[in-house]
């Protein structure tokens, strides 16, 4: 009678194990979907934050363009002038 009890208290522990393995497996899912929901949307911020920078690289190399075309005009202004 001993090895019965004993081999339903392993039972009892294994269905434990299997139950909580199950609860731990729903919990894994639930952290891996909110983890790729995060990497999506740092993807999202960090492509939003690429094309800002583009953007605003443009920007500055047009400014440096104006400010060169403009100082070569006032130098032959200056050279006129003097």
């Amino acid at each position: 009678m001993g090895n019965i009890d004993a081999w339903l208290g392993r039972t009892k522990t294994l269905e434990q194990l299997l139950e909580e393995n199950a609860l731990l497996a729903g919990q894994l899912a639930k952290l891996q979907a909110r983890a790729s929901a995060l990497l999506e949307q740092r993807g999202s911020e960090l492509e939003q934050l690429n094309n800002a920078l583009e953007y605003l690289h443009a920007q500055l190399k047009e400014r440096e363009a104006t400010i060169a075309f403009l100082q070569a005009k006032l130098c032959a202004f200056r050279k006129i002038v003097s």
